[in-house]
């Protein structure tokens, strides 16, 4: 079994109560068997032999999101959510994976996304990509969430390096990193997946790789370790810490203000993962003339939204995040929430409980508007 390799953490967990008042997923359901300490006791009794892995246990292990809300909130430092992943690697060597997660895994392995989208994409994203594959230092990853979700953020990051006079190029066809289905269990396929992307990257020719995706960019500077892969030579940068460096170089410059009270929601793989709170932050303070207010839940405590995989697994729950993220921004009284993540973005604009006079924007359109 896979967990054996966790069974500190997974003992360890089992009878602790410390993290359940925080978990996301209990939080919104206020059902016990939502908790880290709920899970870890089932694990252990798995790792026992007094159970065997079930249905029950499967659905349970894939309604974590993974957000590690639990390991940021941990005074013994235990990594839970590896745990819960070594769980689901279990579960598809036992062949009881959920039906809606083999969907999404289906979708990753056919379509490139986790949503199940087969179909065109924007078309002017799609021109972008046409005219930029010539070889160049500079390469800019969309990640899938703006390819399918949020293609005008792609729009708007091209128009920034435009203005600041980057030569870039981008992938002629970028397939997905395979880190959903690392996160979803399935090692081999995700391996696969990996090495594709790292071989694409370094055949390029680039010498910095500038990504749009929280969970990509965490992947290229934090997970490629643990899969034995690694980008020599090549210079990862999040686009807020890009776009940041730019404003430095006097390459872009904000002319406009913005006379509005904004806040500022940041994802999982940003807050929690690659701990990136700094540069978000110093890019909106070049912003002249806004009324700046944190969100109460910030930084590595912010509130989870749920990934593209609850979202598309479990969407009920996804939901309930998303209700209580939102409540937070309304009650800060923001006129504009500023996202960094194009998964994230839709989801909050497409909420049935956002209120229309929120403006959701994500952070590159800002600075592209502004600049």
């Amino acid at each position: 079994m896979n967990i054996v390799k966790y069974q500190q953490v997974i003992d360890s967990c089992r009878f602790c109560y410390m993290c359940r008042h925080v978990c996301s997923m209990a939080r919104v359901t206020n059902e016990e068997e939502m908790t880290p300490r709920a899970r870890a006791l089932v694990l252990s009794m798995v790792l026992r032999d007094a159970e065997d892995y079930s249905e029950d246990i499967a659905e349970s292990i894939y309604q974590c999101c993974l957000c590690e809300y639990c390991k940021e909130w941990c005074q013994g430092g235990w990594d839970f959510p590896s745990a819960v992943r070594a769980a689901r690697v279990d579960l598809v060597k036992e062949g009881l994976v959920p039906e809606v997660v083999q969907n999404v895994k289906d979708s990753l392995m056919k379509f490139n996304n986790p949503y199940g989208l087969d179909g065109p994409i924007s078309s002017e994203l799609q021109e972008i990509i046409s005219q930029n594959t010539t070889p160049a230092e500079t390469l800019l990853l969309f990640g899938s969430s703006v390819i399918y979700l949020s293609p005008e953020i792609g729009l708007k990051v091209v128009s920034l390096l435009n203005k600041a006079n980057v030569d870039f190029m981008v992938l002629e066809k970028e397939a997905t990193s395979g880190y959903e289905l690392y996160n979803l269990g399935y090692l081999e396929e995700a391996k696969e997946k990996m090495v594709a992307l790292v071989k694409s990257l370094k055949m390029s020719g680039c010498k910095e790789v500038v990504i749009l995706s929280g969970s990509l960019h965490y992947l290229l500077t934090g997970e490629l370790k643990n899969m034995e892969l690694e980008l020599e030579g090549i210079r990862v940068y999040h686009v807020t810490e890009y776009l940041l460096k730019l404003i430095s170089e006097g390459k872009i410059d904000l002319k406009e203000g913005l006379d509005k009270k904004i806040t500022y929601h940041e994802s999982d793989y940003l807050a929690r993962y690659s701990k990136l709170y700094d540069a978000p932050r110093k890019l909106i303070e070049q912003i002249k003339g806004a009324n700046y207010v944190e969100l109460g839940w910030n930084k590595g405590r912010a509130r989870s939204i749920g990934s593209a995989l609850l979202k598309n697994t479990y969407p009920e729950l996804a939901a309930k995040l998303l209700k209580t993220r939102l409540d937070e921004v309304i009650e800060s009284g923001a006129d504009i929430l500023i996202t960094s993540s194009g998964e994230d973005k839709s989801s909050l604009v497409n909420s049935p409980d956002k209120p229309s006079s929120l403006q959701i924007v994500d952070i590159v359109e800002l600075i592209d508007d502004l600049s």
